[in-house]
């Protein structure tokens, strides 16, 4: 039975995206784009009669979307960004919805510098709208906030970051995939982290 199974293919995706983007002046930008791709042969764990797992070219997924983005960036280095986005994503031959995408989802940043323009504060919001589980139940829509801080142009060929994520130990639940027992996920909340990015 193991040597029947066909080899894995490559997945391919077709995409297609149109992007309206408009300047109200130095300051503000405004885009709108609106996006469909088609992936033919996603790759899927299933499982044999005997329980066995194994991956195979199983699904093709339809999925289209829109997304509109408003900027400001301002003289002294300050830039604030909102984005939402709207999708859908479905299995090609059964129309059902996919597991673990979410039809929803929107961020929200400001980053404005300090201490004498070498350093920046980042506050960022993050959004996911609830999702389909494997149990075609939904996972909760949940909000995150990152507080980070990096050195931009503080020196030529060093970038340092620092931060916060998750900050307030927001709870997310993920839907599990079929090597799972569970069917919702609990994920790690609130964590710090630092990043050293040399240049060379």
């Amino acid at each position: 039975e193991q040597a029947s199974r066909p080899p894995l293919r490559p997945e391919t995706i077709d995409t297609y995206e149109l992007v309206y983007e408009h300047y109200f002046n130095s300051t503000y930008r405004l885009s709108l784009s609106g996006y469909q791709y088609q992936i033919d042969g996603l790759i899927t764990l299933t499982e044999t009669e005997d329980g066995e797992p194994y991956y195979d070219n199983l699904e093709d997924v339809h999925a289209r979307g829109v997304e509109l983005e408003l900027e400001g960036s301002y003289d002294n280095g300050t830039v604030l960004r909102g984005s939402w986005s709207v999708q859908r994503a479905k299995d090609t031959a059964s129309g059902l919805e996919l597991t673990n995408s979410p039809r929803q989802l929107g961020k929200l940043s400001a980053s404005t510098p300090i201490l004498n323009s070498k350093v920046f504060a980042n506050l960022e919001l993050q959004y996911n709208s609830e999702t389909v589980t494997l149990a075609r139940t939904h996972s909760p829509s949940y909000w995150i906030t990152n507080f980070t801080l990096n050195s931009h142009d503080r020196w030529s060929k060093v970038e340092l970051t620092a931060g916060i994520y998750t900050a307030f130990d927001e709870e997310r639940l993920f839907p599990g995939s079929e090597e799972h027992a569970q069917t919702l996920l609990q994920q790690q909340g609130r964590t710090y982290g630092a990043e050293v990015i040399v240049r060379f």
